[in-house]
């Protein structure tokens, strides 16, 4: 997995959730957890743990699995909004709908959409077989 394409698809991960916050109550629900965010920020895995921990879900997956693609982005952008706004994201009832809205804007640019595929594609270039 290459850290340099990880790096700009999580800024564009961090722009399309702001975005999507601002559309959403999850907004409302962040300003009042502030405090919280910003201790889950402080303790934080740094990028080669998010990285190891994305790495070991995707070998999870059946390479024989029809929904290979579909399931490898969920779990890369599952793990980074974790990542970016603490574990307890992970038990909201709302993730499932955060993560589809994500998948939808990431997917609406195709340069974006591109570097994720590439990021996400088992081969020699990535840790994963």
């Amino acid at each position: 997995m290459d850290i340099s394409r990880l790096n700009a698809v999580m800024e564009t991960l961090r722009r399309q959730l702001s975005e999507t916050e601002r559309k959403s109550s999850l907004g409302a629900q962040r300003s009042s957890t502030s405090s919280t965010h910003n201790a889950a920020s402080s303790s934080r895995q740094n990028l080669t743990q998010l990285r190891q921990r994305v790495l070991e879900r995707l070998i999870n997956i059946d390479p024989s699995d029809p929904q290979r693609k579909s399931r490898s982005r969920r779990i890369f952008i599952e793990s980074v909004l974790a990542w970016e706004f603490g574990e307890q994201l992970l038990s909201d009832r709302r993730l499932d709908e955060l993560v589809e809205q994500v998948q939808v804007a990431m997917s609406s640019l195709p340069d974006i959409d591109q570097q994720l595929s590439e990021l996400l594609t088992p081969g020699p270039s990535n840790d994963f077989p």
